[in-house]
Formats: structure tokens, C-alpha cells, sequence
């Protein structure tokens, strides 16, 4: 495959030079990063029980479950009756789906610098280095859109004319050009504005609210618009349709169906004009400004390692939250040293936040399924309890959350724990459950809380206090069962072994069996408050035997 994609870009060789860029440098280069890429696992497949082999054609296999993703797609161009709403809403999909991964991968592809150390005593210009960064890029994210679309390819073949699929890619390919360029100019100015390390938060966040708005979107957006409305969609004297880029690169299979019209022939010169001036202004005026950017970024300092954990002004909370939730030292040391690490570690908010935002959208899309509106919403609530489903509902990801604490991507660093003057291992354990628990599991459960109480009445408050005292019992329970481990000590593997899996589908069972008790217990007057010394004296006892772990558990862990 690398050879091919070599020689399908050796048809541009006269382009790239002409624009300033040493060819056979440039060349040679991209063919080595490819080689490296084709020899990197991808994420999805690191996670393996360990010892086991990765698959050998692991990115074959990412691009075959986008593809899959894209084959539910690709039905919108067989229903709806115009080829202009219809290539929108595809170009749409995919321009959405590359720009995400174009977000994720720029601090891993365009913002990596860790090949400098052999490039920059090279006599290599930065205009030749950009553009191998850019046409690096481009091949990744062009296998991807190819994935996502092929199947509407198929579909504009089968409606539309046998040479659709050709314009199809054309305009393809001219959109990749668009998203690179504002994905690039937004990163430069990112960096003239902000530090490498504000940068690196920037991404993280971002790739979390994306990956919440598409969850989202893909639950609310249904129920506000129903398949007639989209088929009865046009955009006939619509002026935001020319600065709807989607828009731009549907306009030239309007044209080849007969649809010729000044709007479509002003859509189409957009869709050709725009994206090759952009691409010409990545490289030719922002090539010097982003590659001394880039360079630059290797002199500022980073805080996303644990070492040297220093307290910047204003970061004295997690120190007095400590003191406050932990009376032995160890265990207060632990939890400020945990908080400080969970604060830092961008791999932690990206695999707990949105797990959470993912479970409040899906308490709503069951609510909503129900109720056409917030009058009937609060009806449906009272009249079917169910507001204790939404309250044992976190329950479910409590274990996840409780154990993501304990993972890391680099576990040797784990070390550190070895010279520590600590005398038991389970002081730390029980630190990082504080954490989690302080920082996570009872902020969710009172904004769970209050939203059902305003919704439901005062009338369940006191539901809400039992159902908090047993999630927190659940929590604990968890913890002692699945992260009795120090505090990001251990690899992603540990949550993949098969034992732990099939515990981790029976430890399902107790929110729903805690929930049905509480249910039960309602319909007797006040009897349901007898659960709340029980959990409260059941969480200690759990907290203890964790506490309590000594140095033998660690070692035979390990």
C-alpha cells in the first residue's frame, strides 16, 4: 500500500516543486513515516490481555468498522429526493467524522517533534518539512474519508449516474483541503497565543466536547427533526447555503443531474476555488510561521509528567479538601498526590468525562422516549418511580470510573511508590477511591440529585440521600473487588483480562438488585431509612479491608 500511495503522489512531484519543496527530500521522508505508521498499533488494539499478540492488519481493520460505520449512512442518499440536501448532509457526515480525527491526531502527527533530533541538522527547508506533514496527514485522513463514503459512493452510483462516485471523490478530496487548512491556521494561532502546555489542553478538551456533541447530537438530533422534514428539505433561496461548505462540494452533483442554476454554479466555483487557494496559503505563507511553532514547542516546559509535582498558586483545594476527608497522613498525602495526577493526566479526562456526559445524555434519551416534554417528562417520573432508575443509573459506570484511576499508559513510572516511607499500600488505594469518589462520583450523584428533584418535587430528597449512601457503598464495593491498586500504577491491559470482565457483568446486578430493594422498602412508611446506617456501616467495613492491604497484595499483582 505504501508504494502505491508513493506513486500516486509522485503525479504531483511538479506541483510540490514548483511551490518550493525538495521533492526527493520530501519523498523519502513521508515514505519513512508511513513505514512507521504501518508498524504502529492502533489504540483500539493496544488494549489486549497481556502477552497477546496485536493483529497484524490493525489499521485494515480500524478502516473496515469506519466503513461499516458509514454503510448506515450512506442510506440518506437513496430516500432523499434532492441531490444537493443529500450530498450536503454526506459531506456533512464526513467532513465531521475527519475533522474529529483531525483533532485527535494533530498532537500526535502535525505538532510531533520528536523526529527533530534527526531533521533539523538536515539541510531540509520548513516548507519541504510542512509539506511532509501535511501530505502525511492527508494520506491518513484520506484512507478514512475513503472508508466512511465508500459505501455512498456505491449509493450515488445506483441513484444518481455511474460517474458519480467520480465527483463524489473529487469533492472529497477538495473538502480534506479545506478542513487542513482551518485546522492549521487554528493551531498556529493557538500557538502564537498560548503555551505548549495550555495547547495540549486545548486538545483534550476539545477531542472530550466533541466526542459528547457527537453522542449527543446523534440521541437529541432525531427528535427534533423526523425523516419527512429531512426529505422535505431545500435549499432554494437560501443564502447561509453559501457559506455552508457542505454545500459547496454537494453543488457539482446537482450539476452532473441536470440541476444547473446560478446558486449551483456559484456553490460549485466555491467548492474549486476556496480549497486550492487554502491549500496554497498553508503552504506557501504559513509553512515558515507553523514549523518555528512547532520547534519552538520543544523548549517550553510540559506539566503532563507526574514528576516534580510543584503547586502553582491557587492549587491549595485538593490540600484542604484532604485534610478534610482523610485523618491519617498517608491517606491525605495520597489524596492530594492523586488529585494533582488526575488534574495532569490528559488519558484520564479523556476516558472518564465523557463516560459521564455519555450516561446523563442516555438517562435523558430514555426520559425523552417517553415523554414529549418537560411537563410530561415530570408526570412520567412520579406516576412510574422512575427517577430511582436515573438515581441507580450511575451505578453502572461506577466500576469503569473507580478503576480508571489505577490505569496508565506508562506503568513503570509506578516506581515511585517502591521509596516512598509508606507502611501500607492500602492507604494509597483508599486515596485514589477518595478521589475518584470526591472528585467524580458525588459531584454527578448531586447534580443527578437536584435535576429530578426539580422535576419530581421535594417529595423524593429523601430517596435521593438513600440512593447516595448506597452508590457510595457500590463504589466502594467496587473498588475493593476491581482497583485494589496504587493510584496509576497499572496498564490498560488489567481491564481486558477475562476475569475481571465477566466479574465486572456480574457486579451489574447489585445497583439494579440495591434499586429493587429501595423500591420495595418505599411502600413502607420511613422503612426505606433503615438502608442508610446499613450502607454507611457496610462502606466502612468495605474502606477498612481496603485500607488495610499490605505490601504482599502489590508484589503478587504484579
Amino acid at each position: 500500500m505504501i508504494k502505491l500511495i508513493l506513486h500516486i503522489i509522485d503525479l504531483f512531484s511538479r506541483p510540490l516543486t514548483a511551490i518550493g519543496v525538495d521533492y526527493p527530500q520530501f519523498r523519502a521522508i513521508l515514505e519513512v513515516k508511513l513505514m512507521m505508521d504501518n508498524r504502529r498499533t492502533p489504540v483500539a488494539f493496544q488494549q489486549g490481555a497481556p502477552g497477546k499478540k496485536p493483529p497484524q492488519a490493525a489499521f485494515a481493520m480500524t478502516l473496515a468498522m469506519q466503513a461499516l460505520f458509514g454503510f448506515f449512512f450512506a442510506a440518506t442518499t437513496m430516500w432523499i429526493p434532492s441531490p444537493l440536501v443529500a450530498m450536503s448532509l454526506a459531506h456533512s457526515f464526513v467532513m465531521v467524522m475527519v475533522g474529529m480525527t483531525l483533532v485527535a491526531d494533530f498532537s500526535t502527527v502535525l505538532l510531533d517533534t520528536t523526529d527533530n533530533a534527526v531533521l533539523q541538522p538536515r539541510p531540509i527547508t520548513g516548507r519541504t518539512l510542512l509539506a511532509v506533514r501535511i501530505a502525511h496527514i492527508t494520506v491518513y485522513l484520506s484512507l478514512l474519508a475513503f472508508s466512511l463514503s465508500a459505501f455512498t459512493m456505491a449509493a450515488t452510483a445506483i441513484r444518481y449516474h455511474w460517474t458519480a462516485p467520480l465527483v463524489f471523490a473529487a469533492t472529497l478530496a477538495l473538502s480534506l483541503c479545506l478542513i487542513i487548512f482551518f485546522a492549521s491556521s487554528l493551531y498556529l494561532l493557538a500557538m502564537r497565543l498560548v503555551s505548549a502546555e495550555k495547547l495540549r489542553n486545548i486538545i483534550t478538551w476539545t477531542q472530550i466536547i466533541m466526542t459528547i456533541a457527537m453522542v449527543g447530537g446523534y440521541q437529541i438530533l432525531p427528535r427534533f427533526m423526523g425523516k419527512e422534514d429531512i426529505r422535505a428539505m431545500s435549499f432554494e433561496g437560501a443564502t447561509w447555503v453559501y457559506f455552508y461548505p457542505p454545500a459547496w462540494f454537494a453543488a457539482p452533483m446537482d450539476l452532473l443531474m441536470g440541476h444547473v442554476g446560478i446558486m449551483q454554479l456559484f456553490l460549485a466555483t466555491e467548492a474549486v476555488v476556496i480549497p486550492l487557494i487554502a491549500i496554497l496559503v498553508v503552504v506557501r505563507v504559513l509553512a515558515p510561521s507553523f514549523n518555528s511553532s512547532i520547534f519552538a514547542l520543544e523548549g517550553q516546559p510540559t506539566q503532563s509528567a507526574p514528576v516534580g509535582l510543584a503547586r502553582p498558586a491557587g492549587s491549595a483545594f485538593p490540600t484542604h479538601l484532604a485534610r478534610w476527608l482523610c485523618r491519617d497522613p498517608e491517606v491525605r498525602a495520597g489524596f492530594d498526590f492523586t488529585w494533582r495526577l488526575c488534574d495532569r493526566d490528559r488519558q484520564f479526562k479523556r476516558r472518564v468525562y465523557p463516560s459521564i456526559a455519555m450516561a446523563a445524555i442516555m438517562c435523558g434519551a430514555i426520559l425523552f422516549k417517553e415523554a414529549s416534554d418537560t411537563g410530561a417528562a415530570a408526570e412520567f417520573l412520579q406516576k412510574h418511580n422512575f427517577y430511582l432508575f436515573i438515581l441507580y443509573f450511575g451505578s453502572m459506570m461506577t466500576a469503569s470510573i473507580v478503576m480508571q484511576v489505577t490505569l496508565t499508559d506508562q506503568p513503570e513510572a509506578a516506581w515511585i511508590y517502591r521509596v516512598l516511607p509508606v507502611a501500607r499500600p492500602g492507604a494509597l488505594m483508599l486515596a485514589g477511591w477518595k478521589v475518584v469518589t470526591a472528585r467524580i462520583l458525588v459531584p454527578t450523584q448531586i447534580v443527578f440529585s437536584i435535576v429530578l428533584c426539580i422535576l419530581v418535587g421535594h417529595r423524593m430528597i429523601l430517596d435521593a440521600v438513600i440512593a447516595f449512601f448506597a452508590n457510595i457503598f457500590i463504589a466502594a464495593l467496587f473498588g475493593l473487588a476491581f482497583a485494589r491498586h496504587l493510584p496509576f500504577s497499572m496498564p490498560y491491559s488489567v481491564m481486558q483480562q477475562s476475569g475481571r470482565v465477566l466479574w465486572g457483568c456480574a457486579f451489574l446486578i447489585l445497583p439494579a438488585f440495591l434499586g429493587g430493594l429501595h423500591f420495595m422498602l418505599q411502600l413502607l412508611p420511613y422503612a426505606a431509612l433503615i438502608l442508610i446506617p446499613v450502607y454507611a456501616a457496610l462502606t466502612h467495613v468495605v474502606l477498612k479491608s481496603l485500607a488495610d492491604t499490605d505490601w504482599r497484595h502489590v508484589l503478587k499483582e504484579k
